[in-house]
């Protein structure tokens, strides 16, 4: 069960320790976000852990970029009931007494286009999540000082295209080039279509390290 008093500050704090590990071990370091992961990635990821500020420092590893996959990429002031209450979306969540929330319709907003039987294996695998996450203000905002990625996804339910889209918009508002690719499916595109992910995804690796190591080779 999950701890009720876990904040978006203790997911933020968990991924950033996990990150400076992996690059102050000279690895270079994609981050996929999807959903609530974006606030998480959003806040979490400081500008010295880019490939870039630790190239100048004369260390080795960095994150090469950010890629949010149906996910919230936040401003500061920003939270996830701000943008899921201007969505329109399908999403119905619980907000319980104790503290946690849980979604009322998971299949019709996560899963609407996942086979029957796998919608309803991962409907039972869902958690309770707290609901002091979902209102706690984005702080950081680590999309400008990273490279950045957004995937759509064109059904989904949870985080409506129309709201992926102006989330995107706005962050281009603040002068960040963010490359986006598309998906014809819902919430869940690691079920309905893995493979496209993986292929995406690896495109952005493929591109963002051939730009780390023209930049290294510069210097």
């Amino acid at each position: 069960m999950t701890n009720p008093k876990r904040t978006l500050s203790d997911d933020i704090a968990a991924l950033h320790h996990e990150a400076k590990a992996l690059v102050s071990a000279g690895n270079q370091v994609l981050i996929l976000s999807h959903s609530y992961g974006g606030v998480v990635a959003t806040n979490a990821i400081t500008a010295d852990l880019s490939i870039s500020a630790r190239h100048k420092e004369g260390k080795q590893g960095g994150i090469l970029g950010m890629v949010y996959l149906c996910a919230f990429i936040l401003q500061k002031g920003q939270c996830v009931v701000d943008i899921v209450s201007e969505s329109g979306c399908a999403l119905d969540i619980d907000l319980r007494d104790d503290g946690m929330c849980f979604p009322k319709n998971p299949v019709e907003a996560f899963y609407q286009d996942v086979e029957a039987r796998w919608a309803d294996e991962l409907k039972g695998r869902l958690d309770v999540h707290a609901t002091s996450a979902q209102v706690e203000k984005c702080s950081y905002e680590a999309w400008r000082g990273q490279k950045v990625g957004y995937i759509f996804c064109e059904a989904d339910e949870a985080i409506v295209l129309k709201r992926q889209r102006s989330m995107v918009e706005a962050v281009r508002e603040q002068g960040v080039d963010v490359e986006t690719r598309t998906l014809e499916c819902g919430h869940s595109p690691f079920v309905v279509c893995p493979e496209r992910v993986v292929e995406l995804v690896g495109g952005y690796v493929k591109e963002w390290t051939g730009m780390a190591e023209k930049r290294v080779g510069k210097d």
